[in-house]
Formats: C-alpha cells, sequence, structure tokens
C-alpha cells in the first residue's frame, strides 16, 4: 500500500523489491487530484457550503459559530479524509462513497472539530470580556494561554483526523499522538499550515473562490503527508495500524 499516492496509468506506488514508498510524492498527488476532479470538487463545495452557514452564524451571534464550525465541517473533513486514504491506498472512491464516509464518520469529525473549536470560544468568551472592562489586564495571561493551545491544537489537527481514521487511537492518547506526528515533521506541516493560512487569507480579500478549488487537494495533500509519517521509520512505534 503506498504512503503517498495512489497508483496512476505508467507509476506503480511501490519501489523494487516491494518497498513502500515513504516520499511525499508531489507530481503523483497532483496526477490524483487530476484524475479525481469530480470528488475534488464535491469536497471543495461542500466545504464552502459548511463554511458560508459558519459565516452567517458568525453575524448574526458569533459566540456559537466555532461549536456550529465544528458540527459541520468537522464530519466533512473527516469523511474527505476517508475518501483520500481510500485514493491512496489505490482504490475507488466516488461521490456516494463520500457521502457514506461522511455519515459514518461524522461522530468521529465532531468529537475532532470541538476541541479547538471550544478553545476558539473561550478565547473569544475572553477577549469580549476584556475589551468591554477597563483595568482587567490579568484576562491578558489566559488569553495568552488560550492562543498558544488553540495553535498547538490547530497545528495537531494536520496529522489528527488521518489519524482517526488510520490508527485505533482515540481522545487524549490521539491528540497526543497527532503532536508529535506534527513536530517530528516540522517542516512538511509547517508548509501546510502556511497554505491553509494563504488560504484563509485569500478567502477574506478575494471571497470563497480559492477555497473552490482548493479545499480538496488541501486535505488529499494533509492525508497523504500523514500516512507518510505514520508509515515512517520515526513513527512505527508510536502508532499502531489499524487491521482490517
Amino acid at each position: 500500500m503506498s504512503a503517498t499516492a495512489a497508483p496512476t496509468s505508467g507509476s506503480s506506488p511501490m519501489l523494487e523489491g516491494g518497498e513502500t514508498r515513504r516520499d511525499l510524492d508531489l507530481i503523483l498527488l497532483g496526477r490524483l487530484i487530476w484524475s479525481e476532479l469530480p470528488l475534488m470538487a464535491v469536497i471543495n463545495l461542500m466545504v464552502v457550503l459548511s463554511g458560508t452557514l459558519v459565516l452567517a452564524t458568525a453575524i448574526a451571534f458569533a459566540p456559537i459559530a466555532p461549536l456550529v464550525g465544528a458540527i459541520l465541517l468537522g464530519p466533512v473533513w473527516v469523511g474527505a479524509t476517508v475518501g483520500c486514504s481510500r485514493l491512496l491506498a489505490g482504490d475507488a472512491s466516488g461521490i456516494g462513497d463520500l457521502c457514506r464516509d461522511i455519515r459514518q464518520h461524522a461522530l468521529t469529525g465532531i468529537r475532532l472539530a470541538l476541541v479547538p473549536a471550544v478553545v476558539v470560544a473561550v478565547l473569544m468568551g475572553s477577549l469580549a470580556v476584556e475589551s468591554a472592562s477597563d483595568g482587567q489586564d490579568w484576562l491578558l495571561l489566559p488569553i495568552a494561554v488560550d492562543v498558544m493551545v488553540l495553535i498547538l491544537l490547530l497545528f495537531g489537527s494536520i496529522t489528527a483526523f488521518t489519524l482517526a481514521v488510520a490508527t485505533e487511537l482515540h481522545g487524549r492518547e490521539r491528540w497526543l499522538a497527532a503532536l508529535v506526528l506534527a513536530g517530528r515533521n516540522l517542516t512538511v506541516c509547517l508548509g501546510i499550515g502556511a497554505l491553509v493560512v494563504l488560504l484563509l487569507l485569500s478567502v477574506t480579500i478575494a471571497g470563497p473562490f480559492l477555497a473552490l478549488i482548493a479545499a480538496g487537494p488541501l486535505c488529499l495533500m494533509t492525508t497523504a503527508a500523514t500516512r507518510t509519517f505514520i508509515d515512517g521509520p520515526d513513527a512505527e512505534n508510536s502508532t499502531k495500524r489499524r487491521t482490517a
């Protein structure tokens, strides 16, 4: 099974002698994105529609927007991750499979997304109290703590969703493994994080047009990167692969 991309015409995910690839092959990922454009487009559309509903919630009643985001975006992202994992393993994954994966793994996606969402909600509350009160400088400390925790959770989210569908880890153990995995592969995860930041900036400046084409490929890239980390020699002793 390939840790990077599904086999395409004229290419194989296996090296000579049956050894599995352990590097992130961006060329193969690009070919896979091109061959699976319909699925990528549906993932893009679902993410944009969910994000639009979250934005509408934020305009109407901001305090619950992070929780709404977790409920809407969590299932979509974990379902897309399952589909991308299937593609990277060389199996077929269509739009019907995506909808089924979202339904079957919805609770897992919500649980994962709720962790950073709760931190965001607490941070928003702290900022609101601090801005509404004079002489409450002591609130700057919990605000700083919330920001640092949120950054760590978002960083761990790069690998957490793939770990949720590729391993038997749960709860705190899964988040710790996600953070350790991301820390051991800091350069790749920082690059993915930078792409996410640029995507969010583009949405605020130019609207959701880039998100309409980038969400699916981004999910495929994070899934492929995490699978590469899991299959790498540094992670083999820290994660337990799911057995069929």
